[in-house]
């Protein structure tokens, strides 16, 4: 789904109801930022963190802007590539990074849109936390793939996508 002028845009693996009208109004006010304290070196990997925050975050799909919303202010750059979004309702929070001064480390943090952004970019950032203390240098996620028909009780607790033939579940050991 477009945002404003179709410079910014929110995807869902399933179809999902979105108020359009009330995302684009929060795209154009002002963030509120937040940052986690989790940092990274310029080298270092990140797609763990990616897989867990798609896992773990209610409402989460993927924001991508085209360079033109960046260079205007509307996103942070990472947007560009597409970085973990939440939404719920009219607001809506993304991924963001700042480089600090240490080591050329890249901390990261939240930006968060609309009525509810403050505390949903809350939300997001304790969940980079966690990951941090919790999966960051553990052994990562478990992918399990089962046939459609297999019920609950016979695939692990986690995420589970459910498609056309099979179950997916992700889950964090």
């Amino acid at each position: 789904m477009a945002l404003l002028d179709e410079d910014v845009g929110v995807r869902f693996d399933e179809q999902q109801h979105l108020d359009a009208t009330g995302l684009s109004e929060a795209l154009a006010t002002p963030p509120e930022q937040r940052w986690s304290g989790v940092t990274i070196g310029a080298q270092e990997m990140i797609d763990d963190l990616t897989l867990w925050l798609t896992s773990a975050l209610p409402g989460c799909g993927m924001l991508t802007a085209k360079q033109a919303a960046v260079d205007r202010g509307l996103v942070g750059r990472p947007a560009r590539r597409g970085v973990p979004a939440a939404v719920d309702g009219n607001s809506f929070t993304y991924r963001a990074t700042v480089r600090t001064t240490e080591d050329e480390r890249i901390e990261f943090g939240v930006h968060g849109h609309g009525p509810r952004g403050g505390e949903l970019a809350e939300q997001h950032v304790d969940l980079m936390r966690q990951w941090d203390r919790q999966h960051r240098h553990g052994p990562g996620a478990v992918i399990e793939v089962h046939p459609a028909s297999t019920p609950d009780g016979r695939v692990n607790h986690g995420v589970v996508l459910d498609r056309s033939h099979t179950r997916v579940v992700i889950f964090w050991p």
